[in-house]
């Protein structure tokens, strides 16, 4: 099943494959891990998270799911689980 809710001004999906360079912009920034229990990822850290994440999507019966934030333009702006 794939998880998508959406409103006017932003919408909640799944992660997929091409997600990795906007989740890297943010998780990349020191700023936003500032008060994150997680250090400013790498390129292959964030590639990872946005691998496992749609991994972890496909299992049947779904334990856990990672949406993505998006707003405008399919931009990531977040996550959550």
């Amino acid at each position: 099943m794939d998880i998508k809710l959406a409103g006017k001004k932003m919408h909640l999906r799944e992660f997929k494959e091409d997600d990795w360079t906007a989740v890297h912009e943010y998780a990349s920034n020191e700023l936003v891990c500032r008060y994150q229990p997680w250090e400013p990822n790498t390129e292959e850290e964030s590639r990872g998270f946005v691998q496992q994440n749609i991994y972890d999507a496909a299992l049947l019966p779904k334990k856990a799911v990672r949406i993505g934030y998006y707003r405008f333009r399919d931009t990531a702006v977040g996550w959550h689980s």
